[in-house]
């Protein structure tokens, strides 16, 4: 049962939904079919006091994230760390679930509604992915692709996937001077451009679009930078 995601995007949403789920899973396990090999791992990642500040659970986390006197940089790193160690063990929980295995009332509690199997068209997203600068290694680009009704996450808006166009000129090009070309498709949050060395020290200019099997969005804001 592959599990596209269940998980609130706001950090105080998800912090209600782990608080909840965490235990109902551990209470329901046999019933569901959740291993203790997932939950020894899952369990210490929610709750884990009395250890150094990062090996802390969430449920120890939280609290000093959301107190402006203990909110600090290395905290606000540690919640986004465990948060992501936490749903990337969640959905491998939730993956071994049998679908008979789950009631309206599990569904309703771990937000994983029954899927329709019914296929549908689905219209490109009527707003533009947003593209920043994941890192640049030699002379390839790598960027982060984000949707921007929910750019805590990686997922793309249901159905979609992004089109990314690009040009290598000279800096500070704009308008008809940009003859975009080379598209390439992804449906993940990073996509890579390798350059080589002849175009150390020119600009890369992209822009990204959202696209689904009936057609394709609009052109995003173009983003540039200088190739290493």
């Amino acid at each position: 049962m592959a599990i596209r995601g269940p998980f609130p995007n706001k950090n105080a949403d998800f912090n209600d939904y782990v608080d909840t789920t965490l235990p109902y899973l551990n209470t329901h396990k046999a019933r569901l079919g959740v291993t203790d090999a997932h939950l020894n791992v899952l369990n210490p990642l929610y709750n884990n006091g009395g250890v150094a500040q990062n090996l802390l659970g969430w449920s120890q986390l939280w609290p000093l994230h959301i107190n402006d006197d203990t909110n600090t940089k290395t905290i606000n790193t540690l919640v986004a760390t465990r948060r992501a160690q936490i749903e990337a063990r969640m959905r491998l929980i939730y993956d071994d679930i049998p679908n008979t295995n789950l009631t309206a009332g599990d569904r309703i509690t771990l937000r994983l509604p029954a899927r329709d199997t019914t296929p549908t068209d689905i219209n490109p997203a009527a707003y533009s992915p947003v593209l920043t600068m994941d890192k640049i290694v030699g002379h390839t680009h790598i960027l982060r692709i984000a949707d921007p009704t929910n750019p805590e996450t990686q997922a793309m808006p249901e159905g979609n996937n992004v089109k990314i166009e690009n040009f290598v000129g000279a800096k500070g090009l704009s308008g008809g001077a940009l003859v975009f070309g080379n598209e390439q498709t992804t449906g993940k949050f990073l996509i890579t451009f390798a350059y080589t060395e002849d175009d150390a020290g020119k600009t890369a200019y992209y822009r990204p679009r959202y696209y689904t099997k009936r057609g394709n969005g609009e052109w995003g804001a173009i983003f540039s930078a200088v190739i290493a």
